[in-house]
């Protein structure tokens, strides 16, 4: 399937499956965070090594 733009909207192949999971799992990560720090956060620049702490594959590229 293609949009206007041109671009391919295809969800079943193995690599955007695996892009929406992690999407998914960061996004989850990201809002448990945020409940765990809903005020002050986890510190200034500290947001990827508390991230990994929780999840050694968080926001892996």
């Amino acid at each position: 399937m293609v949009n206007e733009g041109g671009r391919v909207l295809d969800t079943e192949t193995p690599l955007e499956s695996r892009s929406i999971r992690e999407r998914e799992r960061d996004i989850a990560l990201s809002l448990s965070l945020i409940g765990e720090h809903p005020w002050r956060g986890v510190g200034y620049g500290r947001y990827l090594e508390v991230a990994r702490q929780q999840d050694a594959w968080a926001l892996a590229s």
